[in-house]
């Protein structure tokens, strides 16, 4: 059970939007930046410690508590609105079961994580075409998606004593079936398929307790059919670095690497063919216990974005809770 606590140590949404937070992303309006709405179908740094681990075999529950407060006075146009200025607080919670099991004659093991994230969206924007700013507040079902991976664990690595390796490519798929409405400037969900291979390792140094964990992903994206907007394909990697110590600890550093490597296009990507670019870190700190014989971890990060170029990327806060059974 340890190798899940470690696994998703301090983020789970890592697998899957967590991906998740991709539907949260999703609450922006789209013109003056790349990919439609200006994020992607995928938490930018949400990977965390133990990207690389597939949990021991059972059911697992992971919950992913993000929140992301958002102000610009930059110009965006989506569905016919022009919109002058913007002051939001996002806010996405994620649901995330997952089944893990082994595979003997392999000498492997796989996992399958269901993502299902709830969007609130709170505040206020105002329209070029008119003088008063309009206030908004919905909470809603964002994109769900399914992540599946298969791993390996490797011991002395390198032939290095100590030092283990668990790597696992994997496929997250994100759906439509967020609520999504035509026109309107903030939606909790994004109507684009998306189709994310992946690849994820850890290394850990057993006698000093330090771990790098990296989660490579190549998002391709289709066309939004309402809008006839196709959001161009999107290279980018989470990483995290830290140390276990005490009882239970573990704390470091974690981020996010970003680039859009073609345009967007079709007939609703009337601004031209942009591409995002971007990079963020910050602190992380989680705990590891047992309740009632069950292992358990909370997780708390906070990331502040460094760099965004067309992006809607923003300084952001994670909480999140795993528990195995």
């Amino acid at each position: 059970m340890q190798v899940f606590v470690r696994y998703l140590g301090a983020g789970f949404k890592t697998r899957v939007g967590a991906m998740l937070l991709m539907a949260a992303a999703t609450a922006f309006p789209a013109s003056t930046v790349a990919v439609e709405s200006g994020g992607s179908n995928w938490a930018m740094g949400s990977a965390g410690f133990g990207a690389g681990l597939i949990p021991e075999p059972g059911f697992h529950y992971a919950n992913l508590l993000w929140h992301m407060p958002f102000k610009t006075s930059q110009n965006f146009t989506f569905g016919g609105h022009t919109v002058s200025s913007m002051d939001v607080d996002i806010t996405a919670n994620f649901f995330l079961p997952a089944y893990s099991g082994k595979i003997d004659a392999w000498d492997a093991r796989y996992k399958v994580l269901g993502v299902f994230p709830f969007i609130t969206i709170n505040g206020k924007y105002r329209s070029k075409t008119a003088s008063n700013e309009h206030g908004h507040k919905s909470f809603n079902r964002g994109d769900p998606g399914i992540d599946m991976a298969i791993g390996w664990h490797k011991d002395d690595f390198l032939g290095e004593k100590g030092l283990s390796l668990d790597y696992a490519p994997g496929l997250l798929v994100i759906s439509t079936w967020g609520k999504y409405s035509r026109g309107e400037v903030l939606n909790a969900g994004r109507n684009r398929w998306t189709i994310q291979p992946n690849f994820s390792y850890t290394l850990f140094h057993e006698p000093t307790g330090i771990e790098l964990s990296q989660r490579i992903m190549y998002a391709v994206n289709l066309r939004n059919d309402k809008t006839n907007y196709n959001s161009g394909d999107e290279f980018h990697f989470d990483w995290a670095l830290g140390k276990r110590f005490g009882e239970g600890w573990q704390a470091g550093l974690f981020g996010f690497f970003y680039r859009q490597t073609t345009g967007d296009k079709g007939r609703g990507a009337t601004v031209g063919s942009l591409k995002g670019r971007g990079w963020g870190l910050g602190p992380i700190v989680q705990y590891s216990s047992e309740i009632g014989g069950v292992p358990v971890t909370g997780a708390l990060r906070y990331q502040k974005v460094l760099q965004h170029r067309n992006r809607t990327d923003d300084d952001s806060f994670m909480f999140n809770f795993i528990a195995s059974f």
